[in-house]
């Protein structure tokens, strides 16, 4: 399983906090996101944070259409079912 989760402070500021979002940082996946996926079956073999230049390698039309902002923060978790 691969989760890509990308938020612009600036542009998502109202959805941010309409919805109660915490910005995604490795602290965040360590702390909150990686014991919900194993408590879901799921072992995480990979996170991180992708820098604006490695976003190509997402090959997603989203991920094309994103590229260049900078303030966009890309997290990422690859995991496994067990």
């Amino acid at each position: 399983m691969e989760v890509v989760i990308g938020l612009d402070p600036v542009r998502d500021e109202s959805e941010i906090e309409r919805l109660g979002l915490t910005p995604p940082s490795l602290a965040f996946i360590d702390n909150q996101l990686i014991p919900a996926y194993l408590a879901a079956g799921f072992e995480t073999i990979e996170r991180g944070i992708l820098s604006a230049s490695e976003w190509p390698e997402l090959n997603t039309s989203w991920a094309k259409r994103l590229q260049g902002n900078e303030r966009r923060t890309i997290t990422y978790i690859i995991a496994r079912a067990i």
